[in-house]
Order: structure tokens, then sequence, then C-alpha cells
């Protein structure tokens, strides 16, 4: 009977076989600025699937298998306001980053064209 050389068992750690996953958000801007319809478009990567939400206006969408994800929306006023996006994932904790959305001045004009308007009809 020939003899063997003693075999190494290699434990894997508990660190090692489960990778903690951490929520990833990152948007491609962080100052923003609308079209001239008040429309404004926000970029970015999170991590996959996670929802994608802004608080003002109210909008969410779902990140893709890759992460990307896409937000649009109308500016609420004809000022710059500052919004907060959050991306969210199961029992992953929260990411939260704030933007800054600017109108554009076209779009500035014609809502202080449209206010103006108003204002004239109903003097009160």
């Amino acid at each position: 009977m020939a003899c063997s050389a003693p075999v190494e068992e290699k434990k894997e750690t508990a660190s090692e076989s489960t990778q903690v996953e951490k929520m990833k958000l990152q948007v491609d801007e962080t100052n923003i600025k609308t079209d001239e319809n008040g429309i404004f478009k926000i970029t970015g990567k999170a991590t996959p699937n996670a929802i994608v939400s802004i608080d003002q206006p109210a909008k969410k969408v779902t990140a893709d298998a890759d992460g990307k994800f896409e937000l649009e929306g109308q500016i609420p006023s004809e000022k710059s306001h500052e919004v907060k996006i959050l991306a969210q994932k199961d029992s992953l904790e929260e990411l939260e980053k704030s933007l800054t959305i600017t109108p554009h001045d076209q779009y500035v004009q014609k809502v202080l064209a449209k206010k103006g308007a108003r204002r004239k009809r109903n003097p009160c």
C-alpha cells in the first residue's frame, strides 16, 4: 500500500464566502439644467435593480441590470431648487444625494410671461 501525502483542507471564513453588498448611487451631474420647456433629465448608476427616486417632483424608476437609470420630469417652478435623490433595494442601507435643478432661461421667461398674463386678467 502506498502512502499518500496529507491533504490540507482550506476552510472559508465568513468574510470570504459572503460578500456584503453595499448600495451604490452615482449621478452624472449634480447641477442639472432643464431644457427650454422646463424638462430635466437625471442619469447615473446605482446598485442593479435598485429603486431610484426623487422627492420634487415625485418620480421613481428601477435601475437596470447594469445599474443604469434615467429620471425625467418637469421642474415645478421658474426657480432653481434642490432635490434629494434616493436609491433603495431590499435590506440594503438607503443612499441619498442632493442635486440642484436650474431652469433654462427661456423656460423662466415663459413662466413669468404666463404669470403676467394671469395678473392682467385677474388684477385682484
